[in-house]
């Protein structure tokens, strides 16, 4: 059906597929307790960005891809919001699981959407095999040892999402003091 929509539809025979938009009959991948509506689900082009926040059509990823007009007529969601970018990312960070470097790329891209400001503070830098917050990153050398870290320079494309963030091109006095404190618990 999918191959078939792709080619030119007349506007009758899209009328006849409209109810298809509203009622559950598609599967979602790893759910098998019911039948999904089309406007529930998301294709699997971005799931990568956002894996954990949403379910996706349960159908091989070529057969989406062959589909797409007839899905996107449905009103299968394609992209996530960056809302859902930054859940994911802190689904992430909570469990130590390494995230897709695009997200990081989509979130640059998009630094001045409000939802990237439940990121400050937060645990959602990945370096070196670990999550850290914004400020305990620094680009230039710092001096605080195994207490902080050295972004690196190729990192420098993500600079407008990071910046508003809360990463620092080098550390202040409120920074060593953030560490003694640290050290001292």
């Amino acid at each position: 059906l999918g191959q078939l929509f792709n080619k030119e539809v007349d506007s009758a025979t899209k009328a006849k597929l409209e109810p298809l938009k509203t009622i559950p009959w598609l599967p979602a991948e790893r759910k098998d307790d019911r039948w999904y509506r089309p406007g529930e689900l998301y294709l699997v082009y971005q799931d990568y960005l956002f894996k954990s926040q949403a379910l996706f059509l349960g159908l091989p990823d070529k057969l989406q891809r062959e589909s797409s007009e007839f899905l996107h007529f449905l009103g299968l969601q394609n992209s996530p919001s960056v809302k859902m970018v930054v859940s994911h990312l802190l689904y992430c960070s909570a469990r130590q699981q390494p995230p897709n470097k695009e997200i990081y790329r989509f979130l640059s891209e998009r630094y001045q959407d409000p939802a990237i400001e439940q990121l400050k503070g937060q645990r959602c830098l990945w370096h070196d095999g670990a999550y850290y917050r914004p400020d305990q990153v620094f680009w230039q050398e710092h001096g605080f040892g195994r207490f902080r870290k050295q972004l690196a320079a190729e990192l420098r494309i993500y600079n407008r999402f990071l910046e508003r963030i809360g990463v620092k091109e080098s550390p202040t006095w409120e920074d060593g003091l953030q560490v003694l404190l640290e050290i001292s618990e």
